[in-house]
């Protein structure tokens, strides 16, 4: 008997140290309050939206359906959007096609690329397509060399960007990320000793490159030789763990159907990301705007809560979730939270994508309570100087969240 009372007492006692380590929805959100009270928001504005995916219940809205950039966290929406449409088995696809006949060693016709907007497209892949060439003893092109880019517009920007934001073009095809495919394809021809008539290379209004810009024929005239292909993962880790814009704008133009013809605008996908939140997250369309797929645009404006749905929506649908988690950035760990709360409950705890604009300062994404709960976040800082304050602020916020 002694014995059981003393087992009896030990569990006591530990369900009683369990239950004050662990938060209550009432404890977390008093620590919330306490932050929403911090002096940096007597000249900044804040919209915070914190949802208990185990529970299934709101616990903090505040300034949630305030109309903000959202900086980089845009990239959030591209993907889960990218994601529910195509699926996570969707791959990029770079083809390479010739039209005519081969004889005797020549290829009297054309050789055409059509991009597919592959921004891991590199040295390898084109000498993929070198060798579909060697393979049929390709020694000489009679024809043109195209570039088939219509699966864009041809503007070299992206609506409401800056005029000095041109560390980027956006154009379907890229070398390592950079527009410099089409001088790389002609170096890759000239070492394989693979001839052409370098007087048919034509510098186009389109393209910042050395060759003539054209689509596919229309009348199946064209036969592919190579294709080159780049699963989905391989795009979304380096896009949200390194917030990288070009990859970014590449998925966003990934969404489009062949009704939507060649060289559509920005407003193709666009529309689709905006028929997904009206129908898919039930909010209005009159309370946001999507500008492009980086969040680089001056005119994209969303809310804590739109993004705090969307992450709901992700967490709901394994199909999504299992492609979106892994690829967004771990506190303390690697991506653009590499560096932030080491050596805290935080660490390798808090899945989030970051944002960073002048004035603007957003982090949305999963974390775990002390208590085991999952929860889904999103905040949005605008209108300091700077983003060091906003930041600390966020970090202050996430520690309220994940620690006992």
């Amino acid at each position: 008997m002694p014995m059981l009372r003393c087992l009896f007492s030990f569990l006591l006692a530990l369900a009683a140290s369990l239950a004050a380590s662990a938060q209550t929805p009432c404890q977390l959100c008093q620590r919330v309050d306490q932050l929403l009270g911090d002096t940096l928001f007597r000249h900044a504005f804040v919209g915070l939206y914190v949802y208990d995916l185990t529970a299934d219940s709101l616990l903090v809205d505040r300034g949630a359906t305030l109309q903000m950039r959202p900086a980089s966290v845009m990239k959030t929406l591209t993907t889960t959007v990218a994601l529910h449409r195509l699926g996570g088995s969707y791959q990029y696809m770079t083809r390479l096609y010739t039209t005519g006949s081969i004889k005797h060693h020549r290829l009297r016709g054309n050789l055409i690329v059509q991009g597919g907007y592959d921004p891991r497209l590199g040295a390898q892949d084109i000498q993929q397509f070198v060798q579909a060439l060697r393979s049929r003893d390709i020694r000489r092109i009679k024809g043109r060399i195209l570039c088939d880019v219509s699966l864009k517009d041809t503007l070299p920007r992206g609506w409401g960007w800056c005029w000095d934001d041109d560390d980027m073009r956006q154009t379907p095809l890229l070398y390592d990320g950079t527009d410099t495919f089409a001088p790389r394809l002609l170096a890759a021809l000239d070492e394989a000793g693979i001839r052409y008539d370098k007087r048919d290379r034509v510098t186009s209004t389109f393209q910042w490159g050395t060759t003539i810009v054209d689509a596919l024929p229309a009348d199946g005239a064209a036969t592919q030789i190579a294709v080159v292909r780049r699963p989905i993962d391989q795009v979304l880790v380096h896009m949200l763990k390194e917030s990288d814009n070009t990859y970014a704008e590449s998925l966003y133009y990934q969404l489009r159907d062949s009704l939507h013809g060649h060289y559509p605008s920005h407003v193709v996908p666009a529309g689709i990301i905006t028929d997904f939140v009206r129908d898919s997250l039930h909010v209005s369309p009159s309370t946001f705007r999507i500008a492009d797929g980086s969040g680089l645009s001056l005119y994209n404006s969303l809310t804590p809560q739109l993004v705090g749905r969307m992450l709901r929506f992700a967490y709901r649908h394994p199909e999504i979730y299992s492609h979106l988690y892994p690829a967004l950035p771990v506190m303390g760990r690697d991506g653009t939270l590499k560096s932030r709360l080491r050596g805290t409950p935080a660490q390798g705890n808090v899945h989030a994508k970051t944002g960073s604009e002048t004035g603007v300062s957003t982090l949305a994404g999963y974390c775990t309570t002390a208590s085991g709960h999952q929860l889904c976040f999103a905040v949005f800082n605008m209108g300091q100087i700077t983003s060091a304050p906003a930041r600390h602020w966020q970090d202050r916020l996430v520690l309220a969240l994940t620690t006992p």
